[in-house]
């Protein structure tokens, strides 16, 4: 990848066909969006515009995307709040206390009580601190929720413990959907600590808001110290002098400052591993405008929420590497919309299917496949010869449904769930 420095209105990252780059520059059009982007050539050019939001449009893709598998998604958005005001207005006549106990017992211990006792809410709730004593709140409503069960068979007094245990849970609600920090939704700053965890983290580690030891619990704030904010100084300031070169795009440095020791499985710690470097010596670092870049990996990849995922490095053209990876990420959201097994695999499998219907637009061969399961990657490459047999096998009808969906031989291959068949 090659850069610029001076005057120009949009920063540009140039695509020379490394997957780890291309899933940066991937991510980065998913995060900016289409209005703050453009294409020429082979080169990517966001706008300088883009920096002012770049936090929140960054944390903003992911709760969009990922969000709404997570436990948390059950207390923040306004169906939590809704279900238990339509309990607390129902009249006694109308109350099923065993199906209203069972399905309030599984909203409280699985979702409710399970986030409130973790570390997250503890960190999270520090920004903006709750209106009551949570853990007292809690501890009652747990109480009254065991009393609640001994009165099913009398529906008055269990519409009564109701009616209270209801008045109580509501705080935690309203909290979670109501509260406001520094402009923002005090839910994104849940939402955003979840998935910190369990998808933004599968590329990289170790430093802003994913080091274990970050100063702050303002997510937001330390990414924007950690990334943004030197990109900003970097394009406002004269490199003529500079000394060193960004080991990713060549763009002039004045110290060497940024090692890759954050990327998961590829980057060494500098101070630990000196012998991984020629004569003990590293000059592997970067300008902060590509560890930008890399932090948008995890936004590049296709993952589900069993830190597995998958990225098309298709280097025919940026358009095109966009496109493709667009449509392994449309599979894996209807696949969750469908409530069935989310798998980044199946996802290209299906995507893949229609890259041959449009065949003209796409070339199928040498396509390389990165796969990443548990902290790991691996690599696959599509050969010609076998492009061409999977094409064949998606030209080939197989059978038609009572339903008259028609499956071709590669989609009923797909649907069969053999063992290894990936």
């Amino acid at each position: 990848m090659q850069g610029s420095v001076g005057n120009e209105p949009k920063i540009r990252f140039e695509s020379q066909g490394g997957w780890l780059e291309n899933a940066g520059i991937v991510g980065l059009a998913r995060i900016v969006g289409k209005d703050c982007y453009s294409i020429e050539g082979n080169s990517l050019l966001v706008e300088m515009e883009a920096l002012n939001n770049f936090t929140q449009n960054y944390f903003k893709f992911f709760i969009n995307e990922y969000g709404r598998q997570t436990r948390l998604v059950r207390i923040t958005n306004e169906g939590a709040a809704k279900k238990l005001a339509k309990w607390q207005a129902l009249d006694v006549d109308a109350v099923d206390p065993k199906v209203i106990y069972n399905q309030l017992e599984n909203w409280y211990k699985n979702y409710l009580k399970y986030y409130v006792d973790s570390g997250s809410f503890k960190k999270i709730s520090s920004l903006a601190p709750p209106a009551f004593d949570v853990k007292a709140t809690l501890k009652e409503c747990s109480q009254e929720l065991k009393n609640l069960k001994k009165l099913q068979k009398n529906k008055q007094e269990f519409n009564e413990a109701l009616q209270q245990l209801v008045g109580k849970l509501l705080n935690f609600t309203n909290y979670f959907q109501h509260t406001k920090f520094n402009n923002l939704d005090l839910r994104d700053y849940f939402m955003a600590k979840t998935l910190s965890y369990v998808v933004i983290n599968n590329a990289w580690s170790g430093i802003s808001f994913l080091n274990p030891q970050a100063k702050t619990a303002d997510l937001y704030q330390d990414y924007e110290d950690t990334f943004v904010k030197p990109v900003i100084e970097y394009l406002k300031v004269d490199h003529q002098k500079d000394v060193y070169q960004c080991a990713a795009c060549g763009r002039p440095l004045k110290k060497q400052e940024y090692p890759y020791s954050f990327l998961n499985g590829l980057g060494y710690d500098v101070n630990r591993k000196t012998s991984n470097a020629w004569l003990f010596n590293n000059d592997q670092f970067m300008c902060p405008i590509c560890r930008l870049m890399y932090t948008a990996v995890s936004a590049g990849f296709n993952y589900n929420m069993q830190h597995q995922g998958i990225f098309i490095n298709q280097n025919q053209d940026i358009a095109t590497l966009i496109s493709v990876n667009g449509k392994v990420l449309t599979e894996l959201e209807r696949a969750v919309e469908r409530k069935q097994l989310v798998s980044p695999w199946r996802a290209f499998a299906q995507s893949f299917q229609e890259m041959f219907v449009d065949s003209s637009k796409y070339s199928l061969a040498d396509i390389q496949v990165v796969n990443y399961q548990d902290g790991q990657y691996s690599f696959n490459l599509v050969p010609k010869r076998i492009a061409n047999v999977l094409k064949k096998a998606n030209d080939k009808q197989a059978f038609v449904s009572s339903s008259g969906q028609v499956f071709t031989l590669l989609s009923a291959l797909n649907s069969a769930y053999i063992k290894n068949f990936r």
